[in-house]
């Protein structure tokens, strides 16, 4: 047996090795190490030995050395030693380099960042039989070129054709086609100056009052903006005024909208005068960059708390804002992301691309929430107001899928109301959201789901049954023979709709995480509160019923949760100039005109002489619930 292990290690020994053919060089093999790095598309035109982008821009082309080392080792290449052994000419040892690019590009990647730009997300799981609330079908660009379409467009064509033309001169190639053209291209001219200005070098800001003002506005409001957990205090205030200073600006503004009163007097307006300037000279050539998304949705989320002060006269559309901003993200999708984002050195490729998700479906929340609370049509397709799913994550979270949610049930109701689909279909889709997100009921920091609910329930009642408002005294009446047993019911299930609702705000204790929620929200809470007061006025002075026994009746439960509401709105209150001590104004005069003054007063909660009144309330951090709010864990 060992003689025969042993002759057969012989003939082993003795066979002369076997070597696979190198396959034909691929496109990717052939990219210059330019374009490589920048993930672009790497063109060669015949006759010239420098790709099209380092022609273009002038610059030193890898694939000249590549040329010179062919060139140089043309008949070594290929030759064998006597022991069957190749020796590898600069060709081999080239692709051997470009072998271990790709693997470490594939180790990068393997987080799953889609490479193909015709690749389409996979719906969230949890509704991948529903079609209804199938995810946005618009494909991620998370490259750093442009999107398929664009780059095989006409145009694109007759820009190289321009290039080959032009033999090389960077000059000659932008000016043989008008600017806007190449720069809708993504060839010239996609990168707009960021020239907003800098509150601290203009003097507004102290370093140290920037610094603590930004630590505020993450502890209250980054859940909305999707800063990496490694980025301390000091990075955000060196990235943000580095990259786009609006950001800042914004963020102090907010800080200080319930920040320290001292320097609020000094720096507030003056912060809200560089907003609306900044914000006026940016829109027309928008900066492409995420900071810039971000200031959008700030605003948008916030506008109306924003836009109190008369003096400077800011007045902020969170519709418009958010149909901005939904634009420029497309704009931005189409031209690439890659280097739109944080940089791949602070974060992981999972990171940006759930940020991506994030702020996209946030963008949507927003401009459906406001297209239902003013009326108002989109500009964009329920086919492009779809949610991207997040489920594909680990770092995503309960917040998350809570937008996600909140979207999917806002495009069913905005099909009922604005876009007049089906009674039938559009209680299907309540029906089948309720099916798939009930299991979130119930939850802390999950109200606002539930408030949506049945806030969407109130919609469909009101369109339904013709129930109208009048603008001027913002009073209740009710269209045709309201007297019939299915009327009342609708009145009846309105009105559990808007306690319901009144209940669930109820239940958030904290006054600072309560001033600190988005402005759809208390929106929501205020028109609903308007509905309720006037739905009970309707049933009160229909039944004459007697307010007696007002703490124990179902009536004086209701309204002991408007006056607790109207108190709070009251408390928080900075200036008689801001939103929520307007909001209470109009219910108070609302339910004093509706409602005996013993009958308020029986609640204890109301006094003639005083009315409703609040001490004046510090704001601090809203520390545990609100830190919970943004660690919420993965479901």
């Amino acid at each position: 047996m060992s003689t025969i292990n042993n002759s057969i290690l012989s003939t082993l020994k003795e066979k002369p090795q076997r070597y696979k053919k190198h396959r034909k060089h691929t496109r990717a093999a052939k990219a210059c190490s330019s374009c490589r790095t920048k993930k672009t598309r790497c063109l060669w035109v015949n006759g010239t030995v420098k790709c099209l982008r380092c022609l273009s821009l002038n610059i030193p082309c890898s694939l000249e050395k590549s040329h010179e080392s062919v060139s140089n080792t043309g008949k070594e290449e290929g030759q064998r030693e006597d022991s069957g052994i190749e020796i590898r000419g600069d060709r081999d040892k080239r692709l051997d380099e470009i072998s271990d690019d790709v693997k470490s590009l594939i180790e990068l990647f393997k987080r799953r960042v889609p490479t193909s730009r015709t690749e389409i997300l996979p719906t969230l799981d949890i509704a991948r039989n529903q079609s209804k609330f199938s995810e946005s079908h618009i494909p991620i660009n998370m490259t750093g070129d442009l999107n398929g379409v664009a780059s095989a467009s006409s145009m694109n064509m007759m820009a190289i054709l321009a290039m080959k033309q032009s033999n090389g001169n960077a000059v000659g190639f932008e000016n043989s086609l008008p600017r806007t053209i190449l720069a809708g291209m993504g060839y010239v001219g996609t990168e707009s100056a960021i020239r907003s200005t800098n509150p601290v070098i203009t003097g507004i800001l102290s370093r140290q009052e920037g610094t603590e003002l930004l630590r505020i506005f993450t502890d209250r409001y980054g859940r909305w903006i999707s800063f990496p957990e490694s980025y301390k205090t000091e990075n955000i205030y060196e990235k943000t005024l580095s990259r786009c200073p609006l950001l800042f600006t914004v963020m102090c503004a907010l800080a200080l909208k319930y920040g320290d009163p001292v320097l609020k007097e000094r720096c507030y307006l003056r912060l809200l005068r560089v907003i609306k300037y900044d914000l006026s000279q940016t829109m027309l050539n928008p900066p492409l960059c995420l900071e810039y998304i971000q200031v959008l949705v700030i605003l948008s989320l916030y506008g109306t708390n924003l836009s109190e002060s008369l003096s400077v006269d800011l007045c902020l559309d969170s519709w418009e804002l958010s149909s901005q901003a939904l634009s420029i993200f497309m704009k931005m999708n189409r031209l690439g992301l890659y280097s739109r984002l944080y940089s791949v050195e602070d974060v992981e490729p999972e990171f940006n691309e759930l940020t991506v998700h994030r702020i996209w479906n946030i963008m949507v929340l927003v401009h459906l929430a406001y297209c239902l609370l003013l009326g108002r049509k989109s500009n964009f397709s329920l086919a492009v107001l779809c949610t991207r799913d997040v489920s594909q994550f680990g770092m995503s979270t309960k917040f998350d899928y809570r937008i996600v949610s909140e979207c999917s049930i806002y495009s069913a109701i905005y099909k009922f109301t604005i876009l007049n689909a089906s009674r039938q279909t559009t209680v299907e889709e309540i029906e089948n959201w309720m099916h798939h997100w009930d299991f979130m009921f119930g939850k802390p920091l999950n109200q606002f789901i539930e408030i949506d609910f049945h806030w969407v329930w109130i919609l469909l009642y009101l369109k339904e049954g013709g129930f109208t408002f009048n603008g001027q005294s913002l009073s209740f009446t009710v269209a045709g023979d309201a007297s019939s047993s299915a009327e009342d019911s609708k009145l009846q299930a309105m009105e559990d709709h808007a306690y319901k609702i009144l209940e669930l705000i109820d239940t958030i204790k904290d006054d600072s995480y309560f001033a600190f929620l988005s402005d759809q929200i208390h929106l929501i809470v205020f028109f609903v509160s308007i509905v309720s007061i006037e739905l009970l006025s309707y049933r009160i002075n229909k039944s004459k019923e007697l307010m007696t026994a007002v703490k124990e009746s179902a009536t004086g439960k209701v309204l002991v949760l408007l006056l607790r509401y109207i108190y709070r709105l009251r408390k928080v209150s900075t200036t008689n100039e801001h939103p929520f001590f307007k909001f209470s104004t109009i219910l108070e005069q609302s339910l004093t005109s509706k409602f005996n003054k013993q009958d308020l007063e029986a609640t204890g909660l109301y006094s003639e002489n005083a009315g409703i009144s609040g001490t004046p309330y510090t704001f601090e951090d809203p520390g545990d619930e609100e830190e919970e709010a943004q660690e919420l864990g993965q479901l």
